[in-house]
C-alpha cells in the first residue's frame, strides 16, 4: 500500500475549513486551524483521522504515537488493516458502516509496535476534508477493563457454581419485603418448593417463619452487625411442617439495593438427639445417685450392726477388732457419700474426704484420752472411686496403726498427712513422732492383718511404699501414678 504524501498534507491543511460551516476571513482561519491542531494534536485521547475507502490513515496525533509506539509520520505512512487484528475485508466493512452512520463504536483489537495487543473501543465520526469523507476516530484502552470484566465474570462463575451446587441450603432475598431473588437446589429441598415457586415471591407470604419477630430480629442483628450467626429459628415448609433452623445471614449489595444471604441448616434431628442425651445422662445421674446413696446407707446399717454388737460383748480385744472393722465401713462409706455429694459422680474430692476421715478416726480411738494434734496438707486432689476407696482404707489402716501404737510414752502426740500431685504421680505420707516401729519388726513383711491389707490395696492401685522409722516416730510415704482423666 502506497500513498502520496501531497494528498494527505492538502487534505490536512483544508480540516479547519470542514469544522466550521462558516466562511472565514484569512486570519480566522488560521485561528481557526491552530485551535484543531492544538486539540488535535495535544489531546491526552489516541485520536487518528482515516481514508474509508483504503483505510489509510491520514493523521495521527503524540496520544496515538505513544500508544501504539510508532512515529506520527510511521503511522501517516500506514494503514489501518495493519494495527486492526480483524480480516481487512471486516475492517473494510466496519468502516463502511461507520460512513453510513455517521458516527459508530466499535470494539477492536489493535496491534502496537512491540507485537502486543490491547483490546480498543473506537468512536469514529464521518468528516468532509477538501471534499473528501474522512473517518475522524477516538481510540480508548480497554484491556484492562475487559480484564477486570473476565475477572468478575469468572469470579460470578465461580460464585454460582459454588452456591447452586452447596449441600448448604442458601438463598437471597430482598431486605425490605424477603423477596427471593435467588435459591439454590438444597433449599429448594428443605422448604418443598420449586424455583419457579421461589425466585419472585416474598418468603414472608410464605410464611416459612413461624414467628414473624424472628425474622424482625435477625435483620435488627444484621443491620448492626452485617451478619448473624447460627441463630436457632423455627421455619415452615410449604406442607406445614415445621422444623428447627440454624440460619447464618449477611449483608449484600447488589446493584446498589441491599439483599440478604440466608444459609439455613436444618437440626431438628440434632436438638431432639442432644435432648435424649440430656435425658438420658439425667436418668443415669439419678440412678448413680441413689446408688451411691443405697450403698452408703447399707455400709451405715453395717457400721450401726457392728457398734450394737460392740456394746454387748465385754472382750476387749473382740470390741477392739470390731471397732477397726466398724472403722474399715465407715471409710468405704464415706468415699461413697462423697461421690453422692458432688456434681460428677465420677471422682471424689480427696482432699475433704482425708479431712473428715483422720478427724473421724482419732475422735474415735481417742475419747478421753489425750488429744492427738493432726496436720492435714493436701492439694485439691480427685480420684475415681475405683482409686479412692482403696486409698481410703490405706489412710485409715496407717492412721489406725499410728493411733493405737505410736503414743504409748508420747506427751505431746502429732500427725502429719499430706497428700500432693506432681504430673501424673500422687504422693501419700502419713507420719507420727511416736515410740516408732519395734526393731523386730520387718514391714515389708509384717503379717499383722492391717499391714496384710496395705500392701494388698498397694497392689490394687500399683503402688509403692516405704517405711522409715526411728526413735522419733515413723513416716510411711506410698507413692502411685494415674492416667490422668479429668
Amino acid at each position: 500500500m502506497h500513498r502520496q504524501a501531497d494528498d494527505n498534507t492538502l487534505i490536512l491543511k483544508e480540516i479547519p475549513k470542514v469544522l466550521s460551516p462558516r466562511k472565514k476571513t484569512g486570519k480566522t482561519l488560521r485561528e481557526s486551524e491552530e485551535r484543531f491542531r492544538r486539540l488535535f494534536q495535544c489531546h491526552s485521547a489516541v485520536k487518528l483521522i482515516i481514508d474509508p475507502k483504503t483505510g489509510a490513515m491520514i493523521d495521527a496525533n503524540e496520544a496515538a504515537a505513544h500508544f501504539y509506539g510508532w512515529s506520527i509520520e510511521k503511522l501517516k505512512s500506514m494503514f489501518i488493516q495493519q494495527i486492526n487484528t480483524l480480516p481487512p475485508e471486516t475492517v473494510m466493512a466496519r468502516m463502511k458502516k461507520a460512513q453510513s452512520s455517521r458516527s459508530a463504536k466499535f470494539e477492536f483489537r489493535h496491534r502496537r509496535a512491540d507485537g502486543s495487543i490491547r483490546d480498543v473501543e473506537v468512536f469514529s465520526n464521518e468528516i468532509e476534508i477538501a471534499g473528501k469523507n474522512l473517518l475522524y476516530s477516538i481510540i480508548h484502552d480497554i484491556t484492562d477493563r475487559h480484564l477486570a470484566e473476565e475477572a468478575l465474570q469468572e469470579s460470578e462463575s465461580r460464585f454460582r457454581a459454588a452456591f447452586m451446587g452447596s449441600p448448604v441450603a442458601l438463598a437471597i432475598t430482598s431486605l425490605e419485603d424477603g423477596v427471593w431473588i435467588d435459591a439454590n437446589q438444597a433449599e429448594q429441598d428443605l422448604y418443598g418448593y420449586t424455583r419457579e415457586e421461589m425466585i419472585g415471591k416474598s418468603a414472608l407470604t410464605a410464611n416459612i417463619w413461624v414467628d414473624q419477630n424472628d425474622r424482625k430480629r435477625l435483620i435488627d442483628a444484621i443491620a448492626q452487625n452485617g451478619e448473624t450467626r447460627k441463630q436457632q429459628i423455627r421455619q415452615r415448609c410449604k406442607d406445614g411442617s415445621i422444623f428447627i433452623a440454624s440460619i447464618s445471614a449477611n449483608l449484600l449489595t447488589i446493584k446498589g439495593v441491599r439483599h440478604i444471604m440466608f444459609a439455613t441448616e436444618d437440626i431438628t434431628e440434632r436438638i431432639l438427639s442432644e435432648e435424649r442425651i440430656k435425658q438420658n445422662l439425667q436418668e443415669k445421674e439419678t440412678l448413680l445417685s441413689e446408688v451411691h446413696h443405697r450403698v452408703k446407707n447399707n455400709l451405715a446399717v453395717i457400721s450401726g450392726l457392728i457398734g450394737l454388737q460392740i456394746n454387748r460383748i465385754q472382750d476387749e480385744t473382740a470390741k477392739q477388732l470390731l471397732d477397726i472393722c466398724q472403722n474399715r465401713i465407715k471409710s468405704m462409706a464415706l468415699v461413697h457419700e462423697k461421690v453422692y455429694q458432688s456434681e460428677t459422680f465420677s471422682a471424689v474430692n480427696f482432699s475433704e474426704y482425708i479431712n473428715s476421715i483422720a478427724g473421724d478416726l482419732i475422735s474415735s480411738y481417742h475419747r478421753g484420752k489425750k488429744k492427738i494434734d493432726i496436720h492435714v496438707s493436701v492439694h485439691d486432689i480427685f480420684l475415681d472411686i475405683d482409686t479412692a476407696i482403696p486409698c481410703g482404707l490405706i489412710i485409715n489402716e496407717l492412721i489406725t496403726n499410728a493411733v493405737k501404737h505410736a503414743f504409748p510414752e508420747t506427751i505431746y502426740p502429732e500427725m502429719r498427712i499430706k497428700f500432693q500431685k506432681v504430673e501424673n504421680t500422687y504422693t501419700l505420707m502419713v507420719q507420727d513422732n511416736g515410740i516408732g516401729m519395734p526393731d523386730d519388726v520387718d514391714s515389708s513383711s509384717a503379717t499383722t492383718l492391717g499391714l496384710t491389707l496395705v500392701r494388698a490395696l498397694m497392689r490394687q492401685i500399683k503402688g509403692n511404699m516405704r517405711f522409715d522409722s526411728d526413735a522419733q516416730g515413723t513416716t510411711v510415704t506410698i507413692t502411685f501414678t494415674l492416667n490422668d482423666k479429668r
